[in-house]
C-alpha cells in the first residue's frame, strides 16, 4: 500500500466513546483521591486533618453527592469501603470501572492490550474495618489510574481520537476542580481545609516550595484554579481544552468559530488574567456551569448521528 501519515476517519461513536471514556477514568481517579483523603493517611499530607473534623465531612458529603456512598454520616471505614467496593452505588469506584470497561468494549480496536489488562484487573482486596488496607486498597487503583493516563499520553497517536479522550479527562478534571475549590476554598475555608485541597490537586510540592508558610487562601486558589502551569489547575485545562477544539475539523467554510470553539476560548481568555485574590466564589460557580455547556455543546456539534446526507461547503456527510 502507499504510505500514509493520516489516519482513517474518526466514527461519531468511537468520538463519544473516547470522550466518555475519558471523562469516566477521570472522575475514578478523582473519587479515588477523595476516599484516600477521607482514610486521613493521604502520602503528601504531613500532619491531615483528623476523621472526624468538619473537613472530613465535607468530603464525606461530596462523595455522597457523586453517588459512591449512601449514608455520609457512616463510620469512616464503612463509608470508604462502600465507596470503593459497592457496586450498587452509581458513583462508587467499582460501578466506574465497570463503566470504563463497558465503554471500552466499542473501541477494541482502538485500545492496547495493555489498557484491557489494567482495566480488567480484580479490585484490590480489603478490610473495611482497617483503614490500613482500606489505604492500600485506594492507593492501587490510584496507581492504576495514573498507568491507564501514562498509556493514553505516551501510546495514542496525536490524532483526533486523542483529542476527544484528553478533552473528555480535562473537562471533567475542570468541573471537579471547581467543585472541590467551592467545597474547600471558600472565603470561610480553613486550614484543614486548604491543605486537603493542595492534596487533591497534588499541588503540596509546589505550594512549599512557593511559599514559606501555612496554607493561605488567595495562594492556595491561584495554585489549584489559576496556575498556568500547574497541569491540574482549571486554568490549564481551559487552555488545553480551546487548543484541542481549534485543532477539530470545522464545518463552517467562513472562518467564524463554531460554538464548541467560542465557548472554549471565551473560558481560557476569561481565566488567564485572573489570579487569587481576584477569584471569587461566584466566579467559580459561573466557570463551572460554562465548563458544563461546553460539554454539552461538544456533544451536539461532534456526537449526534447525522440522520441523512447533507451538503457541507461541496462535500457529504454520510450518516
Amino acid at each position: 500500500p502507499a504510505i500514509r501519515r493520516i489516519g482513517g476517519l474518526l466514527p461519531t461513536k468511537a468520538a463519544d466513546n473516547l470522550y466518555w471514556l475519558g471523562r469516566y477514568i477521570e472522575r475514578t481517579e478523582m473519587t479515588l483521591r477523595v476516599i484516600r483523603a477521607v482514610i486521613g493517611e493521604s502520602i503528601e499530607v504531613d500532619m491531615g486533618p483528623s476523621s472526624d473534623s468538619p473537613t472530613m465531612a465535607r468530603l464525606a458529603g461530596q462523595l455522597a453527592l457523586w453517588g459512591a456512598t449512601g449514608n455520609a454520616a457512616q463510620p469512616v471505614g464503612a463509608l470508604c469501603a462502600q465507596a470503593l467496593g459497592d457496586a450498587r452505588q452509581s458513583g462508587s469506584v467499582r460501578a466506574l470501572m465497570g463503566v470504563v470497561a463497558n465503554i471500552g468494549e466499542g473501541l477494541r480496536d482502538r485500545l492496547a492490550t495493555d489498557f484491557w489488562r489494567l482495566v480488567r484487573l480484580p479490585l484490590p482486596t480489603f478490610d473495611g474495618a482497617v483503614t490500613e488496607t482500606l489505604l492500600d486498597a485506594a492507593s492501587r487503583m490510584i496507581e492504576r489510574i495514573s498507568a491507564l493516563s501514562g498509556l493514553a499520553a505516551e501510546n495514542m497517536a496525536r490524532t483526533e481520537g486523542w483529542r476527544f479522550h484528553d478533552m473528555g479527562r480535562r473537562i471533567e478534571r475542570a468541573i471537579t476542580g471547581c467543585r472541590l475549590t467551592l467545597l474547600l476554598g471558600s472565603d470561610w475555608a480553613s486550614a484543614d481545609d486548604l491543605t486537603v485541597l493542595l492534596d487533591l490537586h497534588d499541588s503540596q510540592i509546589s505550594y512549599r516550595n512557593r511559599y514559606l508558610t501555612g496554607p493561605s487562601l488567595p495562594p492556595v486558589r491561584d495554585l489549584v484554579a489559576l496556575e498556568p502551569q500547574n497541569p491540574r489547575s482549571i486554568a490549564y485545562q481551559a487552555q488545553r481544552i480551546a487548543e484541542h477544539v481549534a485543532a477539530l475539523p470545522t464545518l463552517r467554510g467562513d472562518g467564524m468559530p463554531e460554538e464548541p470553539q467560542r465557548l472554549a476560548g471565551a473560558l481560557a481568555a476569561t481565566l488567564a488574567p485572573l489570579t487569587g485574590d481576584m477569584l471569587t466564589m461566584a466566579a467559580l460557580t459561573d466557570i463551572e456551569s460554562r465548563l458544563l455547556a461546553l460539554s454539552d455543546a461538544i456533544g451536539q456539534r461532534y456526537f449526534l448521528q447525522v440522520r441523512k446526507t447533507e451538503k457541507v461547503e461541496g462535500a457529504e456527510l454520510l450518516s
